[in-house]
């Protein structure tokens, strides 16, 4: 009864990629709470996600050549506040 929050990776193919997870997820009853976008921001992409799904971008996480602690701290903040 929990609700899914997919993750997606922004590069070429992704809007394809994840409209068949949602879609899949939708054909299967499962409840998505939202999406997580890994990298740089798309306008573009996200909107078309968002329009043809109905389901919400929640966080965006930037790509990065380290992943510290402090990073992951950070990230895990700024989801939080998304989701309350």
């Amino acid at each position: 009864g929990m609700e899914v929050i997919l993750v997606s990776k922004n590069y070429l193919g992704s809007i394809n990629h994840t409209l068949l997870s949602i879609e899949y997820l939708k054909s299967k009853s499962i409840s998505i709470k939202g999406i997580i976008i890994i990298g740089e921001k798309n306008e573009s992409s996200e909107s078309i996600i968002t329009k043809n799904t109905g389901v919400n971008i929640l966080h965006r996480v930037p790509m990065v050549e380290s992943v510290t602690r402090d990073f992951i701290k950070e990230q895990a903040g700024l989801l939080r506040t998304a989701l309350n």
